[in-house]
């Protein structure tokens, strides 16, 4: 699994834990524990849309934007190998045999 969804997954469970209040259950039982679970849950979903809402747009990198911008992939660093075909018409493509 990557590192990068590996944080992001354990993000959650930390802020559960430590704000939500998930570390120890204050309820018995499987269902209220469950119940209280998913409530936490939600409200971390209700704080993570706030943000969003109020959060600038994310920014679509293109290749060749304005200087600074990133890049969608680094641009080559050699020109593509293409294989090359003889051409009909290209003088150099005919044989000297006539």
């Amino acid at each position: 699994m990557s590192q990068r969804i590996r944080k992001r997954i354990e993000e959650i469970f930390g802020w559960t834990k430590t704000i939500g209040g998930v570390r120890k259950s204050r309820h018995r039982g499987v269902e209220r524990s469950h119940v209280a679970g998913q409530s936490v849950v939600a409200a971390l979903n209700q704080l993570r849309m706030a943000k969003l809402l109020v959060a600038d747009p994310p920014q679509l990198a293109r290749a060749g934007g304005p200087p600074g911008s990133r890049c969608v992939r680094p641009p080559r660093s050699s020109p593509k190998r293409t294989r090359k075909t003889p051409n009909a018409a290209h003088p150099a493509a005919q044989s000297d045999v006539q």
